[in-house]
């Protein structure tokens, strides 16, 4: 697959019906990093979406504190 045709679908899938909007949970005081990240990828997570990205999304939220 060349970029082009990746760009193309990749616009494609950003359709309205297509968008999944979700709620990042913030860290409480006292949480580690572990259970945050645990407790943040759960509540974001969906079957579709790739692990590295759910913990890169995650691990910024609790660094960004």
């Amino acid at each position: 697959m060349n970029i082009l045709t990746y760009t193309f679908q990749l616009k494609k899938d950003l359709t309205p019906e297509n968008i999944q909007e979700f709620v990042i949970p913030k860290p409480t005081p006292g949480e580690s990093q572990s259970e945050y990240i645990t407790r943040c990828m759960d509540a974001i997570g969906a079957e579709d979406k790739p692990r590295q990205q759910l913990l890169a999304i995650c691990n910024t939220s609790y660094t960004k504190k």
